[in-house]
């Protein structure tokens, strides 16, 4: 019981931690200067999940479109860019924004893995009548 309570106390201080390097900015200082960057498009991507997760839209936008752009020949570049579109998408942006945000996916990734939910959204967002 002891070690549990000790675990989820450090647990809870990671947390607090690294929320408070995000917000204050250091964390991306971190990220953009740092030597060893192979690992630096996952940080970015994860720290994006974690904002969309917690519905900081903006945020997750922010960090899922900076792995697309900074590092376009990442693993991570495809679904970063592909979130990115979904999380502004969760925004509310206008359609016929989206339509044009959906088709620059494409014309980036044009058989990539979400190639097809992207045509369809096209589809269904050139359809609809909002």
């Amino acid at each position: 019981m002891k070690l549990l309570l000790i675990l989820v106390a450090l647990l809870f201080g990671v947390i607090v931690t690294g929320m408070t390097l995000l917000q204050n900015g250091s964390l991306q200082h971190y990220l953009d200067t740092h030597p060893e960057v192979s690992w630096v498009p996952a940080a970015d991507y994860y720290i994006g999940e974690g904002y969309y997760i917690m519905g900081n839209l903006e945020a997750s936008a922010t960090y899922y479109q900076r792995v697309a752009d900074r590092f376009p020949n990442s693993s991570y570049a495809e679904d970063g860019y592909f979130n990115y579109l979904q999380a502004v998408d969760d925004m509310n942006v206008p359609r016929m924004e989206m339509v044009n945000k959906y088709s620059e996916y494409l014309e980036r990734f044009p058989n990539g893995s979400h190639a097809e939910v992207t045509r369809r959204r096209i589809e269904n967002y050139r359809n609809s009548r909002h």
